[in-house]
């Protein structure tokens, strides 16, 4: 049974991988194409939430993964651009860490837990490019608190999919916990 979870959670993770650089390179080219819009609008940090409720620290991997294509279109220069993208990225593990020591199912059924989990990724995020701004040398608290900022249409778009999400039948779940029942069934 180990090695049957650990080909899904690589499978899980490469398929979630790709939708969130999907979502980041979607997200900067119409950043691109619409620059007056006044927002970015990217689906990566709900990806790598769905990623690590399914798979806890391993969805962190998710993220990171997400902010590769970055650093080729990011806007600085690459080595900049890995420390505030995939770097920065990373920073999401604080998340992964609250979440693998809550009661996941109330997390999700929670409205009010879920927000502050989704503002808890956000947050995270944030702080590894305020990080990352200290280390390339930029004005980081303002920037970071720039960065939070500017990502509010996010947190609010990532709630509310999040929000309904939430009754899809095996998307927002533990998955050690889902093969665990299933070989409990089984043997019964």
């Amino acid at each position: 049974m180990k090695s049957n979870i650990e080909q899904f959670r690589i499978f899980d993770l490469v398929f979630f991988s790709v939708l969130a650089m999907v979502s980041e390179i979607m997200g900067e080219i119409l950043h691109l194409q619409f620059t007056g819009a006044g927002f970015y609008l990217s689906f990566s940090v709900l990806v790598a939430f769905i990623a690590i409720v399914r798979w806890d620290e391993f969805g962190v991997i998710v993220m990171i993964v997400a902010g590769l294509p970055m650093i080729i279109l990011g806007p600085n220069i690459i080595l900049h651009n890995i420390i505030m993208y995939p770097i920065a990225n990373s920073f999401i593990i604080f998340t992964a860490l609250v979440i693998k020591r809550v009661d996941k199912e109330d997390l999700i059924e929670d409205p009010l837990k879920l927000l502050g989990i989704v503002l808890l990724a956000y947050l995270s995020v944030s702080l590894g490019k305020t990080f990352g701004l200290l280390l390339i040398g930029d004005s980081f608290i303002k920037g970071g608190v720039i960065y939070f900022t500017s990502q509010l249409f996010n947190i609010l778009m990532t709630y509310i999919v999040a929000l309904l999400l939430r009754n899809r039948q095996g998307l927002l779940v533990d998955m050690k916990t889902l093969f665990e029942r299933a070989n409990l069934e089984e043997k019964l």
